[in-house]
């Protein structure tokens, strides 16, 4: 089922649809994502591009986060 929920929204993306998504699947906002907002502890602690955000976090929180995810690859 997440799979298909994940698909539909890709298409809309590729077709242009603006969304806002909340997500814990990273490797998705990664593929399809153009801006990320991170949150940490219920506030927001970066708003930049998915490209800058993905390569370049600019907080200490944002970084942490992101290799702990590349730990359990």
């Amino acid at each position: 089922m997440t799979g298909e929920v994940l698909d539909v929204i890709r298409e809309l993306a590729e077709s242009g649809q603006q969304i806002v998504l909340a997500t814990h699947e990273i490797s998705f906002a990664r593929k399809v994502a153009d801006w990320v907002v991170f949150l940490a502890a219920g506030k927001v602690a970066e708003s930049q591009s998915a490209a800058g955000f993905f390569s370049q976090p600019a907080t200490a929180q944002a970084r942490e986060y992101l290799d702990g995810l590349s730990r359990y690859r």
